[in-house]
């Protein structure tokens, strides 16, 4: 890591914090017996061999690319988060009866989450994000799944087994929710570098790759940047097909100008692609995917 000490401290009581309560909530309050002991030192054992494994990760490779790095640390950290968020709810599921296992399995997703978590430091990370479209439906997806496993745990279980099950799936629901559509996103190609505000931004003159309409980005395969012929500026397609239909699919007015530009059939067939920002669009995409 290339975070000092100093600026990692603070995640880092969240992490003792997590280990110091596997010797009191759980394991009888600030008492510590033999078998309640010898189980969490085995948890303790497994967090530490589970970080010198992602140390060993981390450190390895150091010859790859900024973002294919990025990329690569990206994935680690939210495919972590979601299989340590829905390992309770599994474990839950396979051994409903045994509360001792349950519990272990809980700390160390806690633990191992925490430590995770200290990825997000890195100060190269600083230097990309990951896209998220302004109108996106991929979360709510899955939260209709995850609304799913819930009726069907609450049908299918009896009382004590869907206590935990559903209380499980309940308490890490934001975390691997979220964590899975962020995968999603970084393996569709939409990991892209912070824009550096330049003089020319700040006089107003400012370059997006954005649709100036809807806000969102333009892309290669949904929202492709159509120029409207009459005065050059560049719409999504979408946001193209809605400025004519409001004028019965015959012509459209530009939004920025007011130049009228006139329609003969679909958007797709009147209206050019502006080639160099598909370019663009795909070179990035492409040096994203390139792992």
């Amino acid at each position: 890591m290339t975070k000092t000490i100093g600026s990692m401290f603070p995640l880092c009581i969240v992490f003792i914090y997590v280990l110091a309560f596997l010797y009191s909530p759980v394991f009888n309050i600030f008492r510590i017996y033999h078998g309640d002991f010898q189980w969490a030192t085995i948890n303790v054992g497994t967090l530490c061999a589970i970080m010198a494994v992602y140390y060993w990760i981390w450190s390895h490779n150091k010859e790859e690319t900024q973002l294919k790095a990025v990329r690569r640390d990206w994935l680690i950290t939210y495919g972590t988060f979601t299989f340590f968020g829905l390992l309770p709810a599994l474990v839950c599921y396979l051994e409903p009866r045994n509360e001792s296992t349950a519990w272990y399995f809980v700390y160390l997703s806690l633990g191992t989450i925490s430590f995770n978590w200290i990825h997000f430091l890195n100060p190269r990370n600083e230097e990309y994000r990951i896209n998220c479209p302004k109108r996106s439906i991929a979360p709510w997806i899955v939260f209709l799944f995850y609304a799913l496993i819930l009726i069907v745990a609450y049908n299918y279980f009896d009382h004590r087994e869907q206590k935990l099950l559903v209380a499980a799936l309940v308490i890490c629901s934001p975390l691997y929710i979220m964590s899975s559509v962020q995968i999603a996103r970084i393996y569709s190609g939409n990991i892209v570098k912070r824009k550096v505000v330049t003089v020319g931004e700040k006089d107003g003159h400012k370059k997006s790759s954005d649709c100036h309409i809807c806000t969102n980005p333009f892309d290669s395969g949904y929202r492709i940047p159509r120029i409207l012929k009459e005065c050059g500026h560049t719409v999504c397609g979408e946001c193209a097909v809605k400025l004519a239909e409001k004028n019965k699919g015959k012509h459209l007015f530009c939004p920025f100008c007011q130049s009228v530009t006139l329609v003969k059939g679909p958007i797709k067939e009147c209206l050019p692609q502006n080639f160099s920002l598909m370019e663009e669009l795909n070179e990035r995409k492409l040096a994203i995917l390139e792992v």
